[in-house]
C-alpha cells in the first residue's frame, strides 16, 4: 500500500488520476477531492449535488465533474474553480475528457453532451433510450451503452453507429486498437470501430481489456476467464471472488478485481492470488495509472486505496 484517504461519505464511481499523478474523487454529498500523487489533501471543492459517476481529467490538468443538478463544473489543479457549464439535467455518468480537453457526458434527459475545454458547447446529440455504460472514447468517436441493448457510435452529434446487442449494456471498455468490449446480458461482444460485432463469448459478468490490447479478461462465477484479442479463449482461472464492476489489468498483466466485500483481488499472470482490503463497501472500477505504475481502488464507502501493480513490483 502506497496511501490511503478517506472521502467522508460514499463514493459511487471510479476516482481520475492526473498526469502527474493526482488524484481525484467524487462524493455523494457533493464534494470532489483533491489528492497529491503522494497522497496529501490538496483541497475539497463543493459541488452541491451528489456525483453519480467519476470525474474526467485532461492532459492540462484541469478536473471535471458533474452533478446531480445538472451542472458541470471545470477545477484547477489548485481547486479553485475554472468555470461552470449547465447541463440542463442530472450527469448520470462518468466525465470522460479526449485529448482536446473536450468533457463527454450523459444526462438523464437523454443526452450526449461534449463541452469545450473553455466551457462551451461543442455538441448536443439525443440519445433514444437511458444510458446504462459509458461513454467510453473510441479513435475520434464517443461510444455508449443503452439499457434497452443498444451500443451507439457518435461523432459530435451525428450518430454514426447502432449495434442491437442482446440485452441492457452493463459494462463496456474501450481498448487501444480501436475495439469496444461490451457486456450485454452475459454475452461479451467485441465491437470495431466500424460497429462491427467480431466475436462474441460467455458468459461474462465483468470485463478489462490490457494496456497493448493484446488480450481481454472477464470474469463468471467466481473464474477469471480469458480471450485474445481475436476471441480465442485462453485457460480460465479460479479465485474465488464474485466481480463488482470492470476489471483494471496493468502491463505486466495482472488483473485486479473489484468484489462487493471490498477487498481488491489481483491475480497474477501465473494464477497467484492476493488481495487487499479497501473499505467497507462494494469496490468501483480500479483506475490504472500507468505512467506511474499505480492502481487506484475506491470503496462506495468513500475509503480511497492507492498500491503499486504488479509490473512495477516485478
Amino acid at each position: 500500500m502506497l496511501w490511503r484517504f478517506g472521502a467522508g461519505s460514499p463514493v459511487a464511481a471510479a476516482a481520475a488520476v492526473a498526469p502527474d499523478g493526482s488524484v481525484y474523487v467524487a462524493t455523494s454529498e457533493g464534494k470532489v477531492h483533491g489528492l497529491g500523487a503522494d497522497g496529501r489533501h490538496r483541497f475539497t471543492y463543493n459541488i452541491v449535488g451528489a456525483g453519480l459517476g467519476a470525474p474526467g481529467v485532461g492532459a492540462d490538468g484541469i478536473v471535471k465533474a458533474g452533478n446531480v443538478l445538472g451542472m458541470l463544473y471545470a477545477l484547477r489543479p489548485t481547486g479553485r474553480s475554472f468555470w461552470a457549464y449547465s447541463t440542463r439535467s442530472a450527469v448520470t455518468t462518468d466525465v470522460v475528457v479526449g485529448p482536446r480537453g473536450y468533457a463527454h457526458l450523459a444526462t438523464m434527459d437523454g443526452r450526449l453532451l461534449g463541452v469545450t475545454g473553455h466551457g462551451g458547447t461543442a455538441y448536443r446529440a439525443k440519445v433514444p433510450d437511458p444510458v446504462s455504460a459509458g461513454p467510453v472514447l473510441v479513435d475520434d468517436a464517443v461510444v455508449l451503452g443503452t439499457d434497452r441493448g443498444g451500443l451507439l457510435g457518435f461523432r459530435g452529434a451525428k450518430r454514426e453507429w447502432r449495434v442491437a446487442l442482446d440485452a441492457p449494456i452493463t459494462e463496456l471498455v474501450a481498448a487501444s486498437d480501436g475495439t469496444a468490449y461490451a457486456i450485454g446480458g452475459e454475452t461479451l461482444f467485441a465491437v470495431d470501430r466500424g460497429g462491427q460485432i467480431r466475436w462474441r463469448a460467455g458468459p461474462v459478468e465483468s470485463v478489462g481489456v490490457a494496456p497493448a490490447a493484446q488480450a481481454v479478461a472477464g470474469t463468471w462465477q467466481a473464474a477469471l476467464k480469458w480471450w485474445a484479442a481475436d476471441g480465442v479463449p485462453r485457460p480460465t482461472i479460479p479465485i474465488g471472488v464474485t466481480a463488482a464492476d470492470a476489471l483494471g489489468i496493468d502491463a505486466g498483466g495482472c488483473v485486479y478485481v473489484p468484489t462487493v466485500t471490498g477487498d481488491l483481488v489481483v491475480v497474477e499472470p501465473g494464477g497467484q492470488l492476493s488481495s487487499v482490503h479497501v473499505g467497507n463497501g462494494p469496490l468501483n472500477r480500479p483506475t490504472m495509472d500507468r505512467e506511474h505504475s499505480r492502481v487506484v481502488a475506491v470503496s462506495g464507502d468513500g475509503q480511497l486505496l492507492v498500491i503499486e501493480d504488479c509490473h512495477d513490483r516485478g
